[in-house]
């Protein structure tokens, strides 16, 4: 699985190698509004994390209890592509971020939430439109998922379990479990619906994310494609 993996790592840097050289233009400087995610997403490119079997995760600060979800709310902003039904008193921030390279075809498209309170909280990241490191399908969308996570979001060293298939509005996806160096424990999901390529993050401290997995899931169970 490992070498597997790693495969994935070394073609998504094909995927950027391949492309055709820009004309190169002095870049000209911009100031961006900063982007707050939960602390172990961090939406930058190449920070590969190699999954091993022997880590044990260690909470790097004290983790406070999780908000109470409140009445949910129809989120719509996401090109047009889903809707989400999500808690109110979540957060909401969406974009596009660089998976490898600077060309536009190599971003992804993201939608993240979090639970209010001092970080970490539940969360869920969807992050969609990703390239192809070759084919791709329902079977196997998650090891992609997977590899453009840790690529592109994840920073702290994931520790993967158990999974099974996953149906996500129609789709047959699979899912994958995962414990992460920061005391956060989540699931990642893979899925393909129209030729667009789908990846799910849902995670919670450790000590609270039996309580907040159903939870995750029914909101996750609330994606509907337009």
């Amino acid at each position: 699985m490992t070498r597997w993996l790693s495969g994935l790592f070394i073609a998504l840097v094909v995927l950027s190698a391949c492309a055709a050289p820009a004309p190169r233009v002095q870049p000209t400087p911009t100031r961006r509004a900063a982007v707050v995610f939960p602390p172990t997403w961090t939406l930058t490119p190449g920070r590969p994390v190699t999954p091993t079997s022997t880590w044990t995760p260690r909470p790097t600060h004290t983790i406070g209890p999780a908000a109470t979800p409140a009445a949910s709310t129809i989120f719509t902003a996401t090109d047009e592509v889903f809707t989400l039904e999500v808690p109110s008193n979540f957060t909401a921030q969406t974009g596009q971020r660089q998976v490898l390279g600077a060309s536009a075809e190599r971003q992804m498209n993201y939608a993240a939430f979090s639970a209010p309170g001092t970080a970490p909280q539940p969360a869920i990241l969807v992050f969609y439109k990703w390239p192809n490191a070759g084919a791709i399908s329902n079977d196997n969308a998650w090891e992609q998922a997977y590899a453009v996570a840790s690529l592109a979001v994840k920073v702290c060293p994931v520790t993967l379990t158990t999974g099974d298939a996953l149906e996500i509005d129609g789709e047959n996806g699979k899912y994958i479990g995962y414990v992460d160096g920061c005391g956060v424990q989540g699931e990642l999901v893979g899925f393909v619906h129209r030729g667009m390529n789908f990846g799910v993050l849902l995670e919670a401290p450790q000590p609270v994310w039996e309580e907040w997995r159903p939870i995750l899931r029914d909101i996750l169970g609330t994606l509907q494609f337009k």
